[in-house]
């Protein structure tokens, strides 16, 4: 896996399917399951801020979107357990409202989106491992 940017938080890397990796992972394809991880989406640290690099994935999710109008989008926002519960649950709502505002801004009917923030609950990997934080620190897009 690379290592993001200085000061950077890689936000994604799960959801790989049928042995795909990265930009091979068709996104249309997990939303029609039901749920995706956005993969290459990153944040200042501590932030809300989607950095520029975050672009080219948030583009195809949204295409994604824009391609099947009948999808409601849940955004969802985790952390991993450092820092404050309270300062986690803020920071991953969000970003959960920045991914949603970042694909109204680029043409999803804002209307079909909705984001929350769950902070540190509902972890896929263990918090004691600098990989298991990373992979839990994320934001999932869900069919609703």
């Amino acid at each position: 896996m690379p290592v993001p940017a200085a000061g950077r938080q890689l936000i994604v890397t799960l959801n790989r399917y049928s042995g795909m990796t990265g930009e091979q992972a068709d996104v249309a394809q997990g939303l029609r399951n039901g749920r995706v991880t956005l993969q290459h989406v990153h944040f200042a640290t501590g932030k809300a801020d989607i950095a520029a690099d975050s672009e080219r994935a948030l583009a195809k999710a949204a295409q994604a979107i824009k391609d099947n109008p009948d999808w409601k989008i849940r955004v969802e926002g985790f952390t991993d357990s450092s820092g404050n519960r309270e300062s986690n649950l803020k920071l991953s709502q969000d970003r959960a409202e920045a991914v949603a505002n970042w694909l109204t801004n680029h043409g999803v009917d804002r209307s079909r989106l909705t984001a929350k923030g769950y902070g540190e609950d509902r972890p896929v990997a263990d918090n004691k491992t600098d990989v298991g934080r990373r992979k839990n620190r994320r934001v999932e897009r869900v069919r609703v």
